[in-house]
């Protein structure tokens, strides 16, 4: 897992309607070359991939893939 810097927030809105959900990002390190940050769920114990950020951004808003309803974690 890892920690977002000291001046970094993130946040997730939860959609129960439409069974989805967004992350934003505000401050974070932009990643080394040829990394992204990727975002995970936690569904019945096991951590299935929800997305890609955008790797040229260090505030973004990222729309999470998939249902959210079962996920337990981010």
């Amino acid at each position: 897992m890892t920690s977002l810097p000291a001046r970094a927030t993130g946040t997730v809105v939860v959609s129960k309607g439409l069974d989805g959900a967004v992350f934003t990002a505000v401050g974070l390190f932009k990643p080394s070359n040829g990394k992204v940050y990727q975002l995970w769920l936690q569904v019945g114990g096991r951590m299935r991939p929800a997305g890609l950020m955008d790797p040229d951004r260090t505030d973004t808003v990222t729309l999470l893939d998939g249902p959210v309803a079962q996920a337990s974690g981010m």
